[in-house]
Protein backbone atom coordinates (compact mmCIF):
# COMPACT_ATOMS: atom_id res chain seq x y z
CA UNK A 1 0.00 0.00 0.00
CA UNK A 2 2.93 2.49 0.98
CA UNK A 3 4.78 1.53 -2.79
CA UNK A 4 1.22 2.44 -4.05
CA UNK A 5 0.69 5.87 -2.60
CA UNK A 6 4.37 6.36 -3.09
CA UNK A 7 4.02 5.22 -7.55
CA UNK A 8 0.69 7.71 -7.35
CA UNK A 9 2.69 10.73 -5.78
CA UNK A 10 5.93 10.45 -7.91
CA UNK A 11 3.07 10.19 -10.98
CA UNK A 12 1.34 13.02 -10.18
CA UNK A 13 4.77 15.20 -9.86
CA UNK A 14 5.65 14.33 -13.31
CA UNK A 15 2.43 14.96 -14.19
CA UNK A 16 2.71 18.17 -13.26
CA UNK A 17 4.96 21.00 -12.72
CA UNK A 18 5.60 24.31 -10.20
CA UNK A 19 6.51 24.51 -6.65
CA UNK A 20 3.30 23.06 -5.91
CA UNK A 21 2.50 21.12 -8.53
CA UNK A 22 -0.63 22.96 -9.69
CA UNK A 23 -0.45 23.05 -13.06
CA UNK A 24 -0.23 20.52 -15.85
CA UNK A 25 3.35 19.95 -17.74
CA UNK A 26 2.62 21.53 -21.33
CA UNK A 27 4.54 18.74 -22.81
CA UNK A 28 1.69 16.35 -21.59
CA UNK A 29 -1.06 18.83 -21.93
CA UNK A 30 -0.35 18.71 -25.65
CA UNK A 31 -0.32 15.05 -25.92
CA UNK A 32 -3.62 15.04 -23.97
CA UNK A 33 -4.99 17.73 -26.75
CA UNK A 34 -3.77 15.59 -29.61
CA UNK A 35 -5.49 12.42 -27.99
CA UNK A 36 -8.77 14.12 -27.45
CA UNK A 37 -8.72 15.96 -30.77
CA UNK A 38 -8.47 12.61 -32.68
CA UNK A 39 -10.57 10.48 -30.57
CA UNK A 40 -13.32 12.76 -31.34
CA UNK A 41 -13.55 12.70 -35.52
CA UNK A 42 -12.84 8.58 -34.65
CA UNK A 43 -16.15 8.44 -32.36
CA UNK A 44 -18.34 10.64 -34.68
CA UNK A 45 -17.25 9.35 -37.52
CA UNK A 46 -17.95 5.80 -35.96
CA UNK A 47 -21.33 7.03 -34.88
CA UNK A 48 -22.60 8.78 -38.00
CA UNK A 49 -21.08 6.01 -40.19
CA UNK A 50 -23.27 3.17 -38.17
CA UNK A 51 -26.33 5.40 -38.41
CA UNK A 52 -26.35 6.48 -42.40
CA UNK A 53 -25.82 2.81 -42.97
CA UNK A 54 -28.64 1.44 -40.45
CA UNK A 55 -30.85 4.40 -41.83
CA UNK A 56 -30.58 3.44 -45.59
CA UNK A 57 -31.05 -0.19 -44.77
CA UNK A 58 -34.32 0.38 -42.85
CA UNK A 59 -35.66 2.64 -45.76
CA UNK A 60 -34.36 -0.09 -48.40
CA UNK A 61 -35.84 -3.15 -46.37
CA UNK A 62 -39.25 -1.68 -45.17
CA UNK A 63 -40.27 0.64 -48.60
CA UNK A 64 -38.74 -1.41 -51.36
CA UNK A 65 -36.26 -5.19 -51.51
CA UNK A 66 -38.66 -6.17 -47.99
CA UNK A 67 -37.23 -8.32 -45.63
CA UNK A 68 -37.66 -11.60 -48.31
CA UNK A 69 -39.23 -11.90 -51.80
CA UNK A 70 -40.73 -14.84 -53.08
CA UNK A 71 -41.93 -15.38 -56.90
CA UNK A 72 -42.97 -18.50 -58.89
CA UNK A 73 -40.98 -19.59 -61.58
CA UNK A 74 -43.80 -20.32 -63.45
CA UNK A 75 -46.57 -18.29 -64.66
CA UNK A 76 -49.22 -17.49 -61.72
CA UNK A 77 -52.07 -14.90 -62.44
CA UNK A 78 -52.57 -12.17 -59.97
CA UNK A 79 -55.58 -13.48 -58.29
CA UNK A 80 -52.78 -16.66 -56.99
CA UNK A 81 -50.14 -14.32 -56.06
CA UNK A 82 -52.62 -12.33 -53.66
CA UNK A 83 -54.09 -15.86 -52.41
CA UNK A 84 -50.70 -17.30 -51.79
CA UNK A 85 -49.59 -14.00 -50.07
CA UNK A 86 -52.90 -14.07 -47.62
CA UNK A 87 -51.64 -17.90 -46.98
CA UNK A 88 -48.14 -16.75 -46.08
CA UNK A 89 -49.41 -14.09 -43.46
CA UNK A 90 -51.21 -16.09 -41.35
CA UNK A 91 -47.84 -18.00 -40.40
CA UNK A 92 -46.12 -16.90 -36.91
CA UNK A 93 -43.13 -15.50 -37.99
CA UNK A 94 -44.71 -12.90 -40.82
CA UNK A 95 -45.52 -9.32 -39.89
CA UNK A 96 -47.17 -8.48 -43.06
CA UNK A 97 -47.10 -9.90 -47.05
CA UNK A 98 -48.04 -7.71 -49.99
CA UNK A 99 -48.05 -8.28 -53.54
CA UNK A 100 -46.16 -6.37 -56.39
CA UNK A 101 -45.22 -5.77 -60.06
CA UNK A 102 -42.36 -4.46 -61.33
CA UNK A 103 -41.17 -2.57 -64.32
CA UNK A 104 -40.04 0.46 -66.00
CA UNK A 105 -41.11 3.19 -68.39
CA UNK A 106 -40.51 6.42 -69.27
CA UNK A 107 -42.65 9.57 -67.36
CA UNK A 108 -43.41 12.97 -69.35
CA UNK A 109 -45.63 15.82 -68.61
CA UNK A 110 -45.25 19.54 -69.91
CA UNK A 111 -42.63 20.25 -67.39
CA UNK A 112 -40.23 17.31 -68.75
CA UNK A 113 -39.67 13.81 -68.75
CA UNK A 114 -37.19 10.97 -67.34
CA UNK A 115 -37.22 7.15 -66.50
CA UNK A 116 -39.94 5.91 -64.20
CA UNK A 117 -39.61 2.86 -61.70
CA UNK A 118 -43.32 1.39 -61.78
CA UNK A 119 -44.31 0.14 -58.05
CA UNK A 120 -47.52 -1.38 -59.18
CA UNK A 121 -49.40 -2.28 -55.37
CA UNK A 122 -52.21 -3.26 -53.48
CA UNK A 123 -54.66 -0.57 -52.53
CA UNK A 124 -53.27 -1.28 -48.66
CA UNK A 125 -49.65 -1.10 -48.86
CA UNK A 126 -49.15 1.87 -47.17
CA UNK A 127 -52.10 1.77 -44.39
CA UNK A 128 -51.30 -1.81 -43.63
CA UNK A 129 -47.82 -1.79 -43.51
CA UNK A 130 -46.03 -0.05 -39.87
CA UNK A 131 -42.96 0.43 -41.43
CA UNK A 132 -43.82 1.61 -45.04
CA UNK A 133 -45.83 4.59 -42.89
CA UNK A 134 -42.58 5.29 -40.92
CA UNK A 135 -40.33 5.60 -43.61
CA UNK A 136 -42.25 7.11 -46.42
CA UNK A 137 -43.81 10.48 -45.66
CA UNK A 138 -46.29 12.06 -47.83
CA UNK A 139 -45.58 15.49 -48.81
CA UNK A 140 -48.34 16.55 -50.55
CA UNK A 141 -51.44 15.44 -51.51
CA UNK A 142 -52.25 11.93 -50.30
CA UNK A 143 -51.10 8.09 -50.84
CA UNK A 144 -54.23 7.33 -53.04
CA UNK A 145 -54.11 4.62 -55.66
CA UNK A 146 -57.77 3.79 -54.93
CA UNK A 147 -58.59 4.73 -59.00
CA UNK A 148 -57.12 3.46 -61.77
CA UNK A 149 -55.81 6.36 -63.41
CA UNK A 150 -54.50 7.52 -59.50
CA UNK A 151 -50.75 7.97 -59.21
CA UNK A 152 -47.84 8.78 -56.32
CA UNK A 153 -44.87 10.04 -57.15
CA UNK A 154 -41.35 10.23 -55.92
CA UNK A 155 -40.16 14.27 -54.98
CA UNK A 156 -37.47 14.31 -56.49
CA UNK A 157 -39.35 13.00 -59.96
CA UNK A 158 -42.22 15.33 -58.88
CA UNK A 159 -39.04 18.17 -59.38
CA UNK A 160 -37.71 16.94 -62.29
CA UNK A 161 -41.31 16.91 -64.07
CA UNK A 162 -42.62 19.72 -62.27
CA UNK A 163 -45.25 18.29 -61.25
CA UNK A 164 -47.82 19.10 -58.24
CA UNK A 165 -51.00 17.15 -56.92
CA UNK A 166 -53.76 17.41 -59.61
CA UNK A 167 -51.65 17.30 -62.47
CA UNK A 168 -51.31 14.87 -65.24
CA UNK A 169 -48.73 13.09 -66.70
CA UNK A 170 -47.95 10.11 -68.80
CA UNK A 171 -46.12 6.85 -68.75
CA UNK A 172 -45.02 4.99 -71.83
CA UNK A 173 -44.60 1.49 -71.54
CA UNK A 174 -44.44 -1.23 -74.35
CA UNK A 175 -44.26 -5.00 -75.01
CA UNK A 176 -41.01 -6.53 -76.77
CA UNK A 177 -42.57 -9.75 -79.46
CA UNK A 178 -40.20 -12.44 -80.00
CA UNK A 179 -39.70 -10.99 -83.52
CA UNK A 180 -37.51 -8.11 -82.04
CA UNK A 181 -40.73 -5.71 -82.68
CA UNK A 182 -41.97 -3.07 -79.93
CA UNK A 183 -45.77 -2.08 -78.88
CA UNK A 184 -45.94 0.89 -77.34
CA UNK A 185 -48.62 1.85 -74.59
CA UNK A 186 -49.26 5.50 -73.25
CA UNK A 187 -50.93 5.75 -69.80
CA UNK A 188 -52.52 9.26 -68.64
CA UNK A 189 -52.57 9.03 -64.91
CA UNK A 190 -53.56 12.17 -62.51
CA UNK A 191 -50.90 13.00 -59.35
CA UNK A 192 -52.67 11.80 -56.22
CA UNK A 193 -49.32 12.39 -53.99
CA UNK A 194 -45.73 13.25 -53.44
CA UNK A 195 -43.69 11.58 -51.33
CA UNK A 196 -40.15 11.18 -49.69
CA UNK A 197 -38.15 8.57 -47.88
CA UNK A 198 -35.43 11.04 -47.13
CA UNK A 199 -33.17 9.58 -49.21
CA UNK A 200 -33.67 10.64 -52.98
CA UNK A 201 -30.83 7.77 -54.20
CA UNK A 202 -33.38 5.25 -53.29
CA UNK A 203 -36.73 6.80 -54.51
CA UNK A 204 -36.16 8.82 -57.00
CA UNK A 205 -37.41 7.09 -59.52
CA UNK A 206 -40.69 5.29 -57.95
CA UNK A 207 -44.13 5.86 -59.20
CA UNK A 208 -46.76 3.80 -57.39
CA UNK A 209 -50.13 2.73 -58.78
CA UNK A 210 -52.76 -0.22 -58.09
CA UNK A 211 -51.78 -3.27 -58.74
CA UNK A 212 -54.55 -3.96 -61.64
CA UNK A 213 -53.29 -0.74 -62.97
CA UNK A 214 -50.05 -1.76 -63.17
CA UNK A 215 -50.87 -5.23 -64.52
CA UNK A 216 -52.57 -3.94 -67.42
CA UNK A 217 -49.38 -1.80 -69.01
CA UNK A 218 -46.39 -3.82 -67.79
CA UNK A 219 -45.87 -6.79 -70.15
CA UNK A 220 -44.88 -9.77 -68.34
CA UNK A 221 -41.50 -9.84 -70.59
CA UNK A 222 -40.61 -6.90 -69.25
CA UNK A 223 -41.72 -6.89 -65.71
CA UNK A 224 -41.76 -9.25 -62.23
CA UNK A 225 -44.17 -10.10 -60.02
CA UNK A 226 -43.11 -10.75 -56.65
CA UNK A 227 -44.58 -11.71 -52.82
CA UNK A 228 -43.11 -8.80 -50.66
CA UNK A 229 -42.61 -10.45 -47.46
CA UNK A 230 -41.87 -8.62 -43.93
CA UNK A 231 -40.92 -10.54 -40.64
CA UNK A 232 -41.07 -10.11 -37.24
CA UNK A 233 -37.27 -10.01 -36.83
CA UNK A 234 -35.58 -9.48 -39.81
CA UNK A 235 -31.83 -9.38 -38.67
CA UNK A 236 -31.78 -12.20 -35.80
CA UNK A 237 -33.60 -14.69 -37.06
CA UNK A 238 -34.13 -14.71 -40.36
CA UNK A 239 -32.63 -17.84 -41.25
CA UNK A 240 -35.50 -19.77 -39.04
CA UNK A 241 -38.15 -17.45 -41.06
CA UNK A 242 -37.52 -18.27 -44.40
CA UNK A 243 -37.16 -22.34 -43.57
CA UNK A 244 -40.36 -22.09 -42.47
CA UNK A 245 -41.17 -20.03 -44.97
CA UNK A 246 -40.10 -22.31 -47.88
CA UNK A 247 -42.35 -25.14 -46.15
CA UNK A 248 -45.27 -23.23 -46.40
CA UNK A 249 -44.66 -22.34 -50.22
CA UNK A 250 -45.64 -24.45 -53.51
CA UNK A 251 -42.89 -26.30 -54.93
CA UNK A 252 -40.79 -24.12 -57.89
CA UNK A 253 -41.02 -21.49 -55.52
CA UNK A 254 -37.63 -18.93 -55.16
CA UNK A 255 -37.06 -17.21 -51.79
CA UNK A 256 -34.51 -14.59 -51.31
CA UNK A 257 -33.66 -12.66 -48.40
CA UNK A 258 -33.00 -8.88 -48.32
CA UNK A 259 -29.14 -9.87 -47.16
CA UNK A 260 -28.67 -11.72 -50.66
CA UNK A 261 -30.91 -8.87 -52.67
CA UNK A 262 -28.59 -5.95 -51.40
CA UNK A 263 -25.29 -7.59 -51.11
CA UNK A 264 -23.02 -5.47 -53.25
CA UNK A 265 -24.63 -2.53 -50.99
CA UNK A 266 -24.38 -3.26 -47.85
CA UNK A 267 -19.89 -4.50 -49.36
CA UNK A 268 -19.94 -0.77 -50.17
CA UNK A 269 -21.06 0.51 -47.06
CA UNK A 270 -18.67 -1.84 -45.02
CA UNK A 271 -16.09 -1.04 -47.12
CA UNK A 272 -16.59 2.74 -47.15
CA UNK A 273 -17.13 2.61 -43.27
CA UNK A 274 -14.11 0.40 -42.34
CA UNK A 275 -11.93 2.94 -44.93
CA UNK A 276 -13.01 5.85 -42.58
CA UNK A 277 -12.33 4.26 -39.47
CA UNK A 278 -8.47 3.60 -40.49
CA UNK A 279 -7.63 6.64 -41.62
CA UNK A 280 -9.06 8.11 -38.47
CA UNK A 281 -7.90 5.19 -36.28
CA UNK A 282 -4.18 5.82 -37.77
CA UNK A 283 -4.36 9.86 -36.68
CA UNK A 284 -4.93 8.11 -33.16
CA UNK A 285 -2.65 6.32 -32.80
CA UNK A 286 0.06 8.72 -34.07
CA UNK A 287 -1.53 11.02 -31.08
CA UNK A 288 -1.25 8.25 -28.68
CA UNK A 289 2.82 7.86 -29.76
CA UNK A 290 3.32 11.83 -29.01
CA UNK A 291 3.05 10.54 -25.58
CA UNK A 292 6.85 8.87 -25.97
CA UNK A 293 8.07 12.27 -27.28
CA UNK A 294 6.55 13.99 -24.46
CA UNK A 295 7.68 11.63 -21.57
CA UNK A 296 10.99 11.80 -23.23
CA UNK A 297 11.23 15.84 -22.90
CA UNK A 298 10.22 15.11 -19.49
CA UNK A 299 12.67 12.40 -18.19
CA UNK A 300 15.28 14.90 -19.93
CA UNK A 301 13.42 17.95 -17.79
CA UNK A 302 13.47 16.07 -14.46
CA UNK A 303 16.66 13.95 -14.44
CA UNK A 304 17.69 15.97 -11.27
CA UNK A 305 14.62 15.06 -9.39
CA UNK A 306 15.10 11.46 -10.09
CA UNK A 307 18.36 11.43 -9.25
CA UNK A 308 17.50 13.11 -5.99
CA UNK A 309 14.74 10.02 -5.77
CA UNK A 310 17.13 7.35 -6.36
CA UNK A 311 19.69 9.30 -3.65
CA UNK A 312 16.39 8.76 -1.66
CA UNK A 313 15.82 5.57 -1.88
CA UNK A 314 13.50 4.66 -4.68
CA UNK A 315 14.45 2.31 -7.22
CA UNK A 316 15.10 2.13 -10.59
CA UNK A 317 11.75 0.15 -10.62
CA UNK A 318 9.77 2.70 -8.78
CA UNK A 319 10.73 5.54 -11.15
CA UNK A 320 10.03 3.34 -14.26
CA UNK A 321 6.56 2.27 -13.14
CA UNK A 322 5.91 6.19 -12.22
CA UNK A 323 6.47 7.13 -15.61
CA UNK A 324 4.41 4.23 -17.36
CA UNK A 325 1.36 5.43 -14.86
CA UNK A 326 2.09 9.21 -15.78
CA UNK A 327 1.34 8.08 -19.53
CA UNK A 328 -1.63 6.26 -18.57
CA UNK A 329 -2.98 9.38 -16.87
CA UNK A 330 -2.17 11.17 -19.92
CA UNK A 331 -3.67 8.48 -21.86
CA UNK A 332 -6.72 8.49 -19.50
CA UNK A 333 -7.55 12.22 -19.90
CA UNK A 334 -7.56 12.33 -23.43
CA UNK A 335 -9.64 9.42 -23.61
CA UNK A 336 -11.87 10.75 -21.40
CA UNK A 337 -11.97 14.04 -23.10
CA UNK A 338 -12.26 13.08 -26.57
CA UNK A 339 -15.25 10.25 -25.54
CA UNK A 340 -17.24 12.18 -24.01
CA UNK A 341 -16.62 15.40 -26.51
CA UNK A 342 -17.25 12.78 -29.50
CA UNK A 343 -20.65 11.38 -28.35
CA UNK A 344 -22.13 14.48 -27.26
CA UNK A 345 -21.68 15.43 -30.86
CA UNK A 346 -22.59 12.40 -32.42
CA UNK A 347 -25.97 12.34 -30.43
CA UNK A 348 -26.32 15.98 -31.17
CA UNK A 349 -25.17 15.71 -35.00
CA UNK A 350 -27.99 16.60 -36.52
CA UNK A 351 -28.79 19.89 -34.82
CA UNK A 352 -25.61 20.54 -35.16
CA UNK A 353 -25.45 20.21 -39.04
CA UNK A 354 -28.84 22.53 -39.41
CA UNK A 355 -26.82 25.21 -37.29
CA UNK A 356 -24.10 25.07 -39.60
CA UNK A 357 -25.83 25.06 -42.36
CA UNK A 358 -28.02 28.13 -41.72
CA UNK A 359 -24.73 29.73 -40.51
CA UNK A 360 -23.14 28.84 -44.11
CA UNK A 361 -26.62 30.23 -45.77
CA UNK A 362 -26.69 33.38 -44.04
CA UNK A 363 -23.17 34.49 -44.64
CA UNK A 364 -23.39 32.94 -48.07
CA UNK A 365 -27.26 35.13 -48.75
CA UNK A 366 -24.58 38.12 -47.37
CA UNK A 367 -21.92 37.72 -49.61
CA UNK A 368 -24.42 38.09 -52.70
CA UNK A 369 -26.06 40.60 -51.66
CA UNK A 370 -22.96 42.85 -51.08
CA UNK A 371 -21.40 41.51 -54.17
CA UNK A 372 -24.93 41.88 -55.83
CA UNK A 373 -24.08 45.63 -55.98
CA UNK A 374 -21.13 45.50 -57.86
CA UNK A 375 -22.02 42.39 -60.36
CA UNK A 376 -25.05 40.15 -61.53
CA UNK A 377 -24.98 36.99 -59.48
CA UNK A 378 -26.92 33.78 -60.87
CA UNK A 379 -29.78 32.54 -58.00
CA UNK A 380 -28.36 29.55 -56.16
CA UNK A 381 -29.79 26.80 -54.26
CA UNK A 382 -29.79 26.31 -50.85
CA UNK A 383 -26.26 25.05 -49.15
CA UNK A 384 -26.98 21.51 -47.47
CA UNK A 385 -24.29 19.87 -45.72
CA UNK A 386 -26.06 16.35 -46.07
CA UNK A 387 -28.08 16.96 -49.60
CA UNK A 388 -30.71 14.11 -49.28
CA UNK A 389 -29.70 12.90 -53.32
CA UNK A 390 -26.65 11.50 -51.16
CA UNK A 391 -27.22 11.27 -47.92
CA UNK A 392 -30.23 11.27 -45.28
CA UNK A 393 -32.28 14.17 -44.22
CA UNK A 394 -31.84 13.15 -40.66
CA UNK A 395 -28.66 10.59 -39.53
CA UNK A 396 -30.51 8.21 -36.61
CA UNK A 397 -27.62 7.81 -34.20
CA UNK A 398 -27.46 5.31 -31.24
CA UNK A 399 -24.71 4.81 -28.87
CA UNK A 400 -22.78 2.05 -29.79
CA UNK A 401 -21.44 0.70 -25.81
CA UNK A 402 -18.88 -1.87 -26.72
CA UNK A 403 -17.40 0.16 -29.83
CA UNK A 404 -16.65 3.08 -27.18
CA UNK A 405 -15.51 0.62 -25.07
CA UNK A 406 -13.08 -1.13 -27.20
CA UNK A 407 -12.10 2.54 -28.25
CA UNK A 408 -11.27 3.06 -24.74
CA UNK A 409 -8.98 -0.14 -23.83
CA UNK A 410 -7.39 0.63 -27.32
CA UNK A 411 -5.92 4.00 -26.36
CA UNK A 412 -5.42 3.31 -22.80
CA UNK A 413 -3.08 -0.03 -23.66
CA UNK A 414 -1.44 2.10 -26.49
CA UNK A 415 -0.85 4.82 -24.38
CA UNK A 416 0.62 2.58 -21.71
CA UNK A 417 2.69 0.70 -24.32
CA UNK A 418 4.22 4.04 -25.65
CA UNK A 419 5.26 5.00 -22.74
CA UNK A 420 7.66 1.52 -21.50
CA UNK A 421 10.67 2.86 -23.49
CA UNK A 422 11.10 6.67 -21.94
CA UNK A 423 9.62 5.32 -18.50
CA UNK A 424 12.47 2.82 -18.85
CA UNK A 425 15.08 5.66 -19.76
CA UNK A 426 14.57 7.44 -16.47
CA UNK A 427 14.44 4.18 -14.73
CA UNK A 428 18.19 4.04 -16.22
CA UNK A 429 19.16 7.46 -15.33
CA UNK A 430 22.18 7.68 -12.94
CA UNK A 431 22.03 9.65 -9.81
CA UNK A 432 26.39 10.36 -9.18
CA UNK A 433 26.46 11.53 -12.99
CA UNK A 434 23.39 13.87 -13.04
CA UNK A 435 24.58 15.56 -9.66
CA UNK A 436 28.00 16.14 -10.74
CA UNK A 437 26.72 18.22 -13.53
CA UNK A 438 24.96 20.39 -11.15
Amino acid sequence: MNRLKTLLYLSFRIFSFGRKGTKLSRPLLGSILGIALSLIPLVVVIHISDGMIRGITERTLETYSYHLQAYPFSTHSLEEMVDQAVELESLPEVRNCTVERQGYGLAYSEGGRDGVTVRAIEEDFYSSDEGVEKYITVEKGSFDISAPESIVIGRDLARKLKLEPGDEMKILTGKFFSNGKFLPKVTKFTVKGIFSTGYDELDRMWAFMSLETGASILADNSSRTIIGIKTREPYTSLREDMIALREALPKRWGLYSWENLNRSQQENFKTTRMMLIFIMALITFVAIINISSSLVMLVLEKREEVAILKCLGASPQDITLSYIFTGFLTGLAGTAIGVLSGIFISLNINGIISVLETMLNGFISLFRLVAGVFIPLKESETFELLNSSYYLDNVPVTLEPFQIVLIVAATLILSVLSSYIPARGAGRVKPLEVLRKH
